[in-house]
């Protein structure tokens, strides 16, 4: 079973010119799961700077572990 990513984090619709007319493209943007993760990792980088014992592969765990926590504790009950 996949994990829940939590939707699209900034979905946009851009336009683009083709031929002579400007026509929609549809960006799904990134999943929310990876948004927040990226903003987990920010602090955890930024702990680990200071002193904090943590690998790449430490940081992208943890970061992935608030990620998931955050989409479940806005899940509806």
């Amino acid at each position: 079973m996949a994990k829940n990513d939590g939707g699209r984090a900034f979905p946009a619709r851009v336009m683009v010119r083709e031929y002579d007319a400007m026509v929609p493209v549809y960006h799904g943007g990134m999943s929310l799961r990876d948004w927040f993760a990226g903003q987990a990792m920010t602090a955890l980088c930024a702990w680990a700077a200071t002193g904090g014992a943590m690998t790449a592969n430490d940081i992208a765990e943890e970061a992935y572990k608030y990620a998931d926590a955050m989409i479940a504790e806005r899940a509806p009950e």
